[in-house]
């Protein structure tokens, strides 16, 4: 019994703090990468994270993505399922290919 309440304890010290809505205890903020190759949507998540208190990097096709420097730590992807130059699916399977892969959301307009 006793040992459940220590590994609690250790549970809550490992897990980040939210305090008005942004993360404490980090260096930096954890970064948001968007690939969508629509503007407006674009521009909403780029709102909406930012007030979070996230950094966000934006992109408007998969070879911009690629193209660029990405963060290899404390980072996800939110990612458009449709796009003409190949799917997020795709995508996400060319970055796990070349040991990139990152935590990921998969949007789609369906």
């Amino acid at each position: 019994m006793k040992d459940a309440g220590l590994s609690r304890q250790q549970s809550k010290r490992a897990k980040s703090k939210v305090r008005d809505g942004k993360v404490v205890g980090t260096t930096r903020p954890g970064t948001v990468l968007v690939v969508d190759d629509d503007p407006s949507v674009l521009r909403s998540l780029n709102r909406l994270i930012s007030a979070s208190g996230f950094a966000v990097k934006m992109f408007a096709k998969p070879s911009e993505l690629m193209a660029s420097e990405i963060p290899t730590s404390n980072a996800c992807l939110v990612v458009d399922i449709d796009m003409p130059e190949m799917t997020g699916i795709e995508m996400c399977e060319l970055l796990k290919g070349s040991g990139l892969a990152l935590s990921t959301t998969v949007r789609s307009d369906v």
